[in-house]
């Protein structure tokens, strides 16, 4: 097919009308808005596009330790074990794809207290995908695959104050007694008290309580009493 020749304009008469022109640039302007192009726009211009939520990647991280930042973690990146996936007696279905540290935001702990507690602990997971901070470097963000709700044992006797030390329960059921997730502290709620040793009931050191963490703190999901005399007589 052969191109057809350019034409100049010529004279006033050939000329588009200001309406023309007008209605044009508008036409282009609509078009140029409906490309869905986002990203981070400062006074520069339009820096790297910010993924959609369908064009997401998400993979899998391990917890190894807490990097510095509150909820931000150092993690090694998981890849499916082949070999386990069919597994039906208890096999981990990930592995490490390498030891090269990740830091990860969970994004469950993007505000918290100023006297903060991490709320994952070592090996725990998190799917996670990169996304953009306010000055254009990927970050990597996600949410835990752990309960919200969880397992932890205590390693004193009730104390003579609200809180008591703790270690929690990892996800494969197995005690953390070092690094993140162990020694932490543990609030209670006390009905007129202050006091677990002086509270019903009576924690003791290796007993087990069900725990959350809200606002970067751990609490006793449990309800304690304190003790109460009375004056108690014979009729």
């Amino acid at each position: 097919m052969r191109p057809v020749p350019f034409k100049p304009l010529v004279g006033n008469r050939d000329r588009p009308s200001a309406r023309v022109l007008n209605q044009t640039t508008q036409n282009v302007n609509e078009l140029v808005q409906s490309i869905p192009v986002v990203g981070l726009r400062d006074s520069s211009g339009l820096h790297t596009r910010q993924p959609e939520l369908n064009d997401l990647e998400i993979k899998i991280f391990e917890v190894q330790s807490a990097a510095t930042g509150d909820g931000v973690y150092n993690c090694y990146e998981q890849v499916l074990d082949s070999t386990n996936w069919i597994d039906t007696t208890g096999f981990d279905k990930f592995l490490d794809h390498d030891t090269n540290i990740v830091e990860v935001l969970n994004l469950l702990e993007n505000d918290v207290e100023a006297d903060y507690t991490p709320a994952l602990a070592l090996k725990d997971r998190i799917a996670a995908w990169e996304w953009f901070d306010d000055e254009g470097k990927a970050r990597w963000v996600g949410i835990p695959l752990v309960p919200s709700t969880r397992r932890a044992r205590t390693t004193q006797s009730a104390t003579a104050n609200d809180h008591i030390t703790c270690n929690l329960i990892g996800n494969d059921g197995v005690e953390i007694t070092s690094g993140l997730g162990s020694g932490i502290e543990v609030y209670c709620n006390i009905s007129h008290g202050t006091a677990l040793n002086d509270a019903i009931r009576r924690l003791a050191n290796d007993d087990y309580l069900m725990v959350v963490n809200s606002g970067g703190k751990w609490w006793c999901t449990e309800g304690f009493s304190g003790d109460e005399e009375c004056d108690c007589y014979s009729a």
